[in-house]
């Protein structure tokens, strides 16, 4: 069979299609069609919904309907609602690995298979497989490729699509913490020498009359001075210079020049200083398939990366971010990036002012 590299072109996939190697001989192909929504209530999911696969599986979604509206042939729907979770913090936060793999298990998948996902809509299509694909990473699966142009080129080389949805049996994949080597978290960027110093904060409800009065006292008290002195300039996240701080949203976003998704009632601009923007829609050719290794080489160069230094990516919510972690991979092999799943939603909540970079946001 063919060695299937992290981008499979459309004509390779339409040969193992053709010659019956999807979900037959060791190749599974995954449709990650999916159109964000407002995060639900992350107390209430966690209490009625936290993997419970069967019960969410039952929930209409865009992204499903389009999957059923016209697929590949011999793909199944990957839903990343169902596989991840709303956390706390996080828009889309990780299952511990024995909890995912009970969803991956549903979708078909066995031990040892190698995963294709393609999607539709932005950045070719390649937004939210890329995503998938960086996930089962997460839990210690590499065999993974993502369509090159997504459906969109699929389609328009005239290639079958078709609305019958295959039968799968349950599968046997068993997932691996890779957790900590594909992602980093706000406890480790936050963190100096290794150690996490929480921020002192109010114990009192926001909406208590006494909350304000108690921030302004908590500001100005021995105990934020001593917090102050331990961790200013020396946690990860200020280590600018030793370490490649990637922002992959679009630049008119990075700059303030759009609206953001910040909220301007938390903070003061609209990117965190030190980190520079690289867009991933830029790594993506007009017609929507991936540039070259050297082309994405050329172009992190040109943003200052250096292949010697760790590497951090972040977006919004992790979506980007892992586009361009993906796409680093493809282009630098040796580089191993992580990436930041809270992104920049999760510093709004958390420590806002840190986002003073940038103009302040539009009116």
């Amino acid at each position: 069979m063919t060695v299937l590299g992290k981008f499979v072109a459309s004509t390779t996939l339409r040969q193992l299609v053709k010659d019956g190697v999807i979900n037959k001989q060791g190749v599974r192909l995954l449709d990650c069609s999916f159109v964000p929504g407002v995060k639900p209530d992350w107390k209430r999911f966690k209490e009625q919904l936290y993997g419970k696969f069967e019960q969410l599986s039952g929930f209409k979604s865009i992204g499903r309907a389009l999957y059923l509206a016209e697929h590949i042939p011999e793909s199944v729907h990957a839903d990343l609602e169902q596989a991840m979770y709303p956390g706390k913090f996080e828009r889309f936060s990780h299952y511990p690995p024995e909890i995912f793999q009970e969803y991956a298990r549903r979708l078909g998948i066995r031990d040892g298979e190698h995963l294709i996902f393609y999607g539709r809509g932005a950045y070719g299509g390649m937004l939210w497989p890329a995503r998938f694909a960086w996930l089962f990473k997460s839990y210690g699966h590499e065999k993974v490729s993502v369509l090159d142009g997504g459906l969109n080129d699929w389609v328009q080389r005239g290639y079958e699509i078709t609305t019958e949805v295959p039968k799968m049996e349950i599968g046997n994949w068993t997932a691996r913490d890779n957790l900590k080597e594909t992602l980093i978290t706000f406890e480790e960027l936050e963190s100096v020498d290794g150690k996490y110093e929480p921020k002192p904060e109010v114990n009192v409800d926001p909406s208590d009359p006494e909350h304000e009065q108690k921030e302004k006292e908590l500001k100005w008290s021995n105990e934020m001075k001593e917090w102050e002195a331990k961790t200013k300039g020396k946690m990860l996240i200020d280590q600018t210079s030793k370490i490649n701080f990637l922002d992959t949203r679009p630049r008119a976003q990075f700059e303030g020049l759009q609206d953001s998704g910040l909220s301007p009632m938390c903070c003061e601009a609209v990117h965190i200083p030190g980190f520079t923007n690289t867009p991933v829609g830029e790594i993506v050719r007009d017609d929507g398939t991936i540039k070259d290794p050297e082309q994405i080489k050329n172009y992190l160069n040109e943003s200052g990366f250096s292949a010697d230094k760790t590497t951090i990516t972040q977006c919004m919510t992790g979506i980007q971010a892992s586009l361009m972690a993906y796409g680093i991979e493809y282009a630098l092999p040796n580089v191993k990036p992580r990436v930041y799943n809270g992104s920049l939603k999760e510093m709004e909540q958390r420590d806002p002012k840190r986002i003073s970079g940038g103009n302040r946001h539009i009116p």
